[in-house]
């Protein structure tokens, strides 16, 4: 007797949305993180082998993540001194104090495509997908990795 119905496969839209939403968000933290570990490397800028950016620790703690609108990040120093700190400056007597751009060097040690595939899958693990055959339903997580998709 031949099966009769129909299978079928259906994504919620909303749920992967979701998930690559909070897997940028994780990856924009984590890259925040990366921040954070450069300020306090002792010789991560030559112009100071022997130093970290640290002196009170208020220019670390003073930074923020904030996430205005889905998919965009806004990362801030709220202390006066840092952009100082950041780009360097010329002292009174005309003598040159070189930055510290611990931004550049961050984006430079973190790869955001790398942490994003890996946060993306995680939260992926937890997209359920709605499978129908034979008018019967059963749910499944979706466990494609994002490397073997074609983007």
């Amino acid at each position: 007797m031949p099966i009769r119905g129909k299978v079928s496969v259906n994504f919620n839209g909303t749920a992967l949305r979701g998930a690559a939403l909070r897997a940028f968000e994780r990856t924009m933290k984590d890259l925040g993180n990366t921040f954070q570990e450069v300020i306090g490397e002792v010789g991560a800028f030559p112009d100071f082998p022997q130093s970290d950016i640290i002196d009170t620790g208020v220019l670390k703690e003073s930074q923020t993540v904030a996430f205005p609108s889905p998919g965009s990040v806004v990362f801030d120093w709220s202390v006066e001194y840092a952009p100082y700190v950041h780009d360097g400056y010329t002292l009174q007597n005309g003598a040159q104090q070189p930055g510290r751009p611990w931004t550049s060097l961050g984006l430079q040690k973190f790869d955001p495509v790398v942490q994003y595939t890996a946060n993306l899958n995680a939260e992926l693990a937890f997209v359920p997908i709605a499978m129908r055959r034979v008018g019967l339903v059963a749910r499944r997580k979706l466990t494609t990795r994002l490397s073997n998709w074609q983007v």
